[in-house]
C-alpha cells in the first residue's frame, strides 16, 4: 500500500478505536478484570500510535503536493520580473579637459616662504616660479637676491631650496648664505645654527662661517663659544683671509 492509500484509508485507526470502545464496554460489564484492563491499555497504545503515524503521513503528503504544486490553496512565490530590477546609473567616461595654459600660467600658485623664525610656510603668489625650472635655476635665483642684499626674499628662496633639495651639491652654500641673511636681520639664534652647520663641514665656506659664527655668539652673549670659534679658525684655517682678519 502506497503512502496516499495508507493515509486515506482509516481502517487501522477505525478498527483500533472500535476495539477500544468494545473493550471499554466489556470492562464495565465485567467489573474491569485484570485481563480486560490489560487489553484496554494495549488498545489505547495502538490508537495513539496510529494517530501519530497518520499525522506524520499527512505531513509527508502535504510536502509532496507542495513540491508538485497540487496542494489546494498553495501559491508558489512569484518569480521577479526583469522590470522589477532597479535601474542602474549610467556613468559616461570622458577624457579630462586640458587646462588652459595661459590661465594656469597667470593664476596663483603655492610656494614655500620663510616665516622669519627659521620655519617655512606655504604662500600663494603670482608670476613665474623659479622652482619650476629645477634646482640650479632656483639656487641661482636665491643667490641673485642675496647678492642684491634682498635678505627677506633671499631667506624665502634659500629655505625653499633647502626643503626641496637638502642633498644638493649647493645645499651647504645655500645654508651659509641663509645664515648670513639671518645675521644681517639680527636673528642670531638661527644665524648661529646655519653657520655652525657649515663650519663643521668640509665646505670652502667653513672659514667664513667660523668667523661669522663667532660674531653671532658674541651677539648672543656666549663668549666661550665665540672664543672657541675664533680659536678653531686660527688653528684649522690659519692661511685663509678670514683668519688673517682676526689678527
Amino acid at each position: 500500500m502506497d503512502l496516499f492509500a495508507r493515509l486515506r484509508s482509516p481502517g487501522r485507526l477505525l478498527r483500533a478505536s472500535s476495539a477500544l470502545l468494545l473493550a471499554s464496554v466489556a470492562a464495565g460489564c465485567a467489573g474491569q478484570s485484570d485481563d480486560v484492563a490489560k487489553q484496554l491499555a494495549a488498545l489505547k497504545t495502538e490508537v495513539m500510535g496510529a494517530r501519530a503515524e497518520n499525522a506524520a503521513l499527512a505531513e509527508r503528503v502535504d510536502a509532496l503536493e507542495i513540491k508538485g504544486g497540487s496542494l489546494k490553496g498553495y501559491q508558489p512565490p512569484a518569480t521577479p520580473k526583469d522590470t522589477d530590477k532597479p535601474e542602474l546609473a549610467v556613468v559616461h567616461l570622458a577624457p579630462e579637459k586640458e587646462p588652459d595654459t595661459a590661465t594656469a600660467d597667470d593664476g596663483p600658485r603655492m610656494v614655500l616662504r620663510s616665516n622669519g623664525k627659521g620655519g617655512v610656510i606655504e604662500e600663494e603668489v603670482k608670476g613665474e616660479d623659479p622652482a619650476a625650472a629645477g634646482p640650479a635655476a632656483e639656487f641661482a635665483h636665491a643667490k641673485d637676491l642675496f647678492d642684491k642684499k634682498n635678505c627677506a626674499d633671499a631667506l624665502t628662496a634659500f629655505s625653499g631650496f633647502l626643503v626641496r633639495y637638502p642633498d644638493n651639491a649647493k645645499a651647504l652654500d645655500a645654508t651659509y648664505m641663509r645664515g648670513e641673511c639671518y645675521l644681517a636681520k639680527s636673528d642670531y639664534h638661527h644665524a648661529a645654527a646655519d653657520l655652525d652647520t657649515v663650519a663643521k663641514s668640509s665646505s670652502d665656506k667653513a672659514p667664513d662661517a667660523l668667523s661669522d659664527l663667532a660674531k653671532a655668539y658674541d651677539k648672543l652673549g656666549d663668549k666661550d663659544s665665540a672664543e672657541k670659534a675664533r680659536k678653531r679658525l686660527k688653528t684649522d684655517f690659519s692661511k685663509t683671509s678670514a683668519a688673517k682678519k682676526l689678527n
